[in-house]
């Protein structure tokens, strides 16, 4: 009791040794710069002792391993290398003010009873003040040969069945190159080392060539516990600057660690192999880790954590708060983590390990880079947890809704930009998501909350390569919201998996910026993976406005059809597939009207609840009477669409190809020409394809679309995938104006040149015979237009269409000829206007009177014509009565030649008059 040791140094076991079964409490004992060459300079003790101490502190034992320890005294006190230099009154100065003790000790420095021992032992017996030094002994050392310190302990190190104890103790600034404080190894079931309401600070655990493991306290094959201990602002450089077990066990309660140092293996509990660790009401805090910022087991038997917390502790590989590999089973329960952060995982990482459990946890990560990591784990479950991020997370479009909104103004680009520019992908980040889960035997995820996360795949959670038997994996009762991805799955990423199912869970805000807003799935390798949508409290699965920039604004799925038993879909959005995408499924014709729709983003869109009618499409189309050698003249669109009827509208700028997939080799070749068709907006256009075939024939053509090829599917309902479409093309008979080739082209007489050799122009040529094999020059007195559209010039006439003799008109004024091909006047046209009609425009037309040039005039008005016929009448009228009175007259007359004269020159007057 009351006891102050400094300056001792022994060879081997301890300036304090206990032999085998010793049981001695030790109270108020304080130990400050003692030392031992072969370790555990305060104490040893052999098995079966059990050491108990209460109130003590220990300070400044062992020493830095880079130096002998004479290296440290000469530079520690600056004196002889052989002999302490650490006063008495040093010793007492290093005690704390208010410590009861350290006025008794002054006293009898003062009283100059040992005024500078090397070793001093001075213990209080009720009130009397005895002491035992030994003043002014040289201590003389072994050559050490510059060698650091072993491997034990600065403190204290037992044997098999042992027991220590120590209450109220303060460990600070002590160091060795492992167990700074204690090493216990292969005890009894019976033995424990216990603290209680200790502190343990600022030690050092350094091992000067790394090939040690280095700890504060380490268990090997034996039971330690620690209670309402605090442990901070410790180093070590290997293993951990704190707890170690191996074999053995460690439990702590209501403990709290702070302030680890080096980012080594862990920074403040440390498990190997077979180890059980258990942990109640503690809190860990700003811990340091290479693997587990603040725990890291490997090969250990078990994990269970109940009421403690995980704040701002970092670790440079994964894990930043837990690290666990190879593990039989890991239980958390009613724990927090906050702030924690890792180059992978930012909380927890468990790989390889029997069965992880967390019930009640809330996990707060910093940067969204992912909470938890588990890899080959046979069951997983996660119940009532809750995971988030403190800061916001990259967002499409800043949380705004959707409601109501078109893809151009939830995402502010324009459709086609979206998706031929790549997805917003930082690759510079490793973005781990919320929950990364690989090689899971079992999965259930019961009453959690997922929220503002973010990871490349899967902001909440990324699953791949399940391996789980049917039930076995289930996410219930659940809520993901506001989760973002910069690749597929907003709020999971599922990939290679077995059955599971998705009940009573909402889908809220999360985003993709490529595939699938909530979730994306696919299992190529699987023959069963089917995912189920359900309930089983009438509660449906819910999807509300979720966005992915590609595909799918609830789900995206491949090869396997999710099962919808109770879904609902409200208000989500994606260029394609608004609810729901999968793949591309076959090739179908489409009209004008559907094309318009779908660029602008209004064509039908898949709802499982609703009760809209899928589309019915054609997946086959003729042209007919069409035209050998020429190019298809109208716009004729082929999209590709889903299993839902969906037109995938993802794809841009691939090659779909037109091809003859069976020819006749008995048959002319079908000759293609712009036959290779680039996919826009998820539609080809057969439009100004050139196709040469013999006329009368038909053949089938074939657009053929690598999209649609190799596509892995497990869905034996879309397993008829057919990358290609067939359509007909009917040939018609070459037609006047046209020249059969030798191609079977039936190519219009001037036309520029031919498709197939390229000859020379015929822009003044013409053919009216279907037979003819060249083309005719165009007639000098004609103008040609190609093909059989020829016409007369200004003043010839033709007397048919088929007829390639122009004649030249009576008159050259009458004839204007054609000057703009008439297919209704195909023999020239006459200037009506003159007068001018019928056969070479020789005839006159009502209201014109011909001349006897032939030319045509007009007739004049009504009332002249009257005058005229009246005048003509009444001269007429005289010459019959004169020739009347003259033949009468005549014949009583011998000889009378008058009237004949009349006679004669009224007939000469008729047929004058016939013949104009």
């Amino acid at each position: 009791d009351e006891v102050l040791m400094f300056n001792s140094y022994t060879r081997d076991r301890g300036c304090l040794y206990w032999i085998r079964g010793s049981k001695s409490p030790v109270n108020n004992f304080f130990a400050f710069y003692n030392y031992s060459k072969l370790g555990s300079a305060v104490g040893r003790m052999e098995s079966s002792s059990m050491p108990a101490f209460e109130d003590s502190t220990f300070k400044r034992n062992g020493f830095n391993t880079d130096k002998t320890y004479q290296d440290f005294i000469a530079e520690e006190f600056s004196g002889d290398d052989s002999r302490f230099k650490l006063t008495f009154q040093d010793a007492i100065d290093l005690l704390e003010d208010d410590n009861p003790i350290k006025p008794l000790f002054q006293e009898l420095a003062n009283e100059a009873v040992a005024p500078n021992p090397s070793v001093a032992l001075i213990w209080k017996n009720k009130h009397d003040f005895t002491y035992q030094s030994s003043i002014n002994v040289d201590v003389v050392f072994e050559p050490l040969e510059n060698k650091p310190f072993r491997d034990d302990p600065a403190l204290f190190r037992s044997g098999s069945s042992a027991s220590w104890t120590f209450r109220r103790c303060t460990f600070t600034e002590n160091q060795s190159a492992k167990a700074t404080i204690i090493r216990t190894s292969q005890c009894s079931k019976s033995s424990i080392t216990r603290f209680y309401d200790c502190e343990i600070s600022y030690n050092k655990a350094i091992s000067e060539d790394g090939s040690s493991g280095s700890y504060l306290a380490l268990a090997e094959a034996c039971e330690m516990e620690f209670h309402n201990t605090k442990i901070h602002h410790n180093v070590a450089n290997v293993n951990t600057a704190g707890l170690g077990v191996e074999l053995g066990s460690l439990r702590v309660y209501e403990c709290t660690f702070e302030d680890s140092g080096n980012e080594r293996v862990s920074g403040f509990i440390l498990g190997g192999m077979d180890s059980k660790v258990t942990i109640e009401k503690s809190h860990f805090r700003r811990g340091h880790g290479l693997t587990g910022g603040a725990i890291s087991l490997k090969s250990a038997g078990s994990l269970t954590i109940k009421d403690s917390s995980f704040e701002d502790c970092q670790s440079s590989s994964s894990g930043g708060a837990i690290s666990i590999s190879s593990t039989g089973s890991v239980i958390i329960e009613n724990t927090n983590f906050a702030r924690n952060t890792a180059l992978k995982t930012g909380d927890i990482s468990v790989v390889d390990t029997l069965q992880v459990i967390l019930n009640s946890c809330n996990f707060l990560s910093i940067s969204a880079k992912g909470s938890l990591l588990g890899a080959d784990v046979d069951q997983f479950e996660l119940k009532n947890i809750v995971v988030t991020t403190a800061s916001e997370v990259p967002t499409i479009d800043n949380q705004v809704s959707t409601k109501g909104l078109s893809y151009s103004e939830v995402f502010g680009a324009k459709l086609s930009e979206s998706v031929t520019a790549n997805p917003s992908r930082d690759k510079s980040s490793s973005k781990a998501s919320g929950i990364t889960l690989k090689d899971i035997g079992s999965l259930m995820i019961e009453n959690s909350t997922f929220s503002k996360l973010s990871g490349l795949n899967g902001g909440a959670i990324n699953l791949s390569n399940f391996n789980v038997k049917e039930g076995s994996a289930t996410i219930t009762d659940s809520t993901f919201k506001e989760c973002d991805a910069s690749y597929n799955g907003g709020a999971l990423n599922i990939v290679e998996h077995a059955d599971f199912s998705i009940l009573n869970t909402s889908f809220i805000r999360n985003k993709a910026q490529g595939e699938g807003g909530s979730i994306y799935h696919t299992c190529a390798s699987r023959s069963t993976c089917q995912m189920t949508l359900g309930s089983i409290t009438g509660q449906a699965v819910v999807f509300d406005n979720n966005l992915a920039r590609i595909a799918g604004g609830a789900i995206s799925w491949r090869n396997r059809e999710p099962v919808c038993e109770e879904a609902e879909f409200t208000d989500n959005v994606a260029y394609y597939g608004q609810n729901m995408a999968s793949f591309a499924h076959k090739l179908v014709t489409i009209s004008s009207q559907d094309q318009k729709a779908n660029l602008e983003g209004t064509h039908f869109t898949f709802n499982p609840k609703s009760n809209a009618t899928k589309p019915v499409y054609n997946t086959h189309h003729t042209f007919k009477d069409f035209q050998s050698g020429t190019t298809i003249q109208q716009d004729s669109y082929v999209a590709i669409v889903d299993t839902y009827g969906q037109i995938v509208r993802t794809f841009f700028n691939d090659a779909a190809i037109i091809k003859d997939i069976d020819p006749d080799p008995s048959k002319d070749p079908i000759v293609l020409a712009n036959n290779t068709k680039r996919v826009s907006y998820g539609i080809y256009n057969l439009k100004a394809t050139t196709i040469t075939l013999q006329p009368k024939s038909i053949i089938t053509l074939y657009l053929s679309s690598p999209l649609l090829k190799n596509i892995p599917n497990t869905n034996t309902e879309f397993s008829n995938i057919d990358e290609k479409l067939a359509f007909t093309v009917q040939a018609r008979s070459c037609r006047p104006g046209e020249i059969k080739e030798a191609t079977g082209a039936c190519y219009e007489c001037g036309s520029n040149v031919t498709a197939k050799t390229g000859q020379a122009s015929r822009t003044k040529t013409y053919s009216l015979n279907p037979n003819d094999q060249e083309c005719q020059s165009c007639p000098e007195n004609a103008h040609c237009w190609g093909g059989n559209r020829i016409g007369p010039k200004s003043g010839y006439w033709r007397s048919s269409a088929s007829s390639d003799v122009f004649h030249e008109c009576l008159t050259d004024d009458a004839c204007l000829g054609m000057p703009i091909y008439d297919a209704e006047n195909p023999q020239g046209q006459c200037d009506e206007d003159v007068g001018y009609s019928g056969r070479m425009c020789s005839t006159c037309v009502s209201g014109f009177s011909q001349t006897i040039d032939h030319v045509c005039s007009k007739c004049p008005p009504m009332f002249w014509n009257a005058l005229r016929l009246l005048a003509i009448c009444v001269l007429a009228g005289t010459l019959v009565g004169i020739l009347l009175k003259a033949t009468l007259k005549s014949a009583h007359e011998e000889h009378s030649r008058f009237s004949i004269y009349m006679k004669i020159l009224i007939n000469y007057i008729q047929l004058v008059a016939l013949s104009s």
